[in-house]
C-alpha cells in the first residue's frame, strides 16, 4: 500500500471528480492507494476527444501527452486492481458523463462500492455534503480494515 512521503502512518487516499475521477482511478491503481473515491469519473478517451474537438473551456494542455497517458491506462483493469478500495459516486442524471461509465467500472471491480444518486447532474454528486460525508466514512472503514 502506498503512503505519503514514505510515512507508513499516512496512507495514500485519492479523490477526484470527472477527469479528476479518472486520474484518481488510474493513479490509485498504479500507486496501490489505500482508497480511491471516483466521482462521475470521465472515461479518458472521452476527455481526449473533447480536448481535440475544443469542447472544453480553454486551458493550457498538451493534448498529445494527455492522449498518450490515457492510452496507457485500461480503466476497467485499474478498477479491478483497486477492488474493495474503490468507491464510485455518480448522479443518474449526469448528461456529461453517463452513469453507465461508473456502472461498468463497478462491474469490473469485484468488491467495489457504487452509489448511484437519483437525478442530479454532472456536478451534483461532488458538491453534495451528505455524499462527501458518506465517502469520508467509507474511507475510514477501508483504512480500519
Amino acid at each position: 500500500m502506498a503512503t505519503i512521503a514514505g510515512d507508513p502512518s499516512v496512507p495514500l487516499v485519492l479523490r477526484g471528480s470527472s477527469m479528476g475521477g479518472w486520474m484518481a482511478l488510474a493513479a490509485g491503481a498504479q500507486l496501490e492507494a489505500a482508497a480511491v473515491v471516483a466521482i462521475c469519473p470521465a472515461p479518458g478517451a472521452d476527455f481526449v476527444r473533447s480536448l481535440r474537438a475544443g469542447e472544453l473551456p480553454e486551458f493550457a494542455v498538451d493534448v498529445d501527452a494527455v492522449a498518450r497517458l490515457v492510452a496507457g491506462v485500461a480503466e476497467q483493469r485499474a478498477a479491478a486492481q483497486l477492488g474493495t478500495r474503490l468507491l464510485l459516486l455518480h448522479a443518474s442524471g449526469d448528461d456529461t458523463v453517463p452513469v453507465e461509465a461508473s456502472r461498468e467500472l463497478h462491474a469490473a471491480a469485484p468488491g467495489s462500492r457504487f452509489v448511484e444518486v437519483p437525478g442530479g447532474h454532472h456536478r451534483s454528486a461532488q458538491h453534495d455534503g451528505d455524499l462527501q460525508a458518506f465517502a469520508l466514512r467509507w474511507v475510514d472503514g477501508v483504512l480500519a480494515d
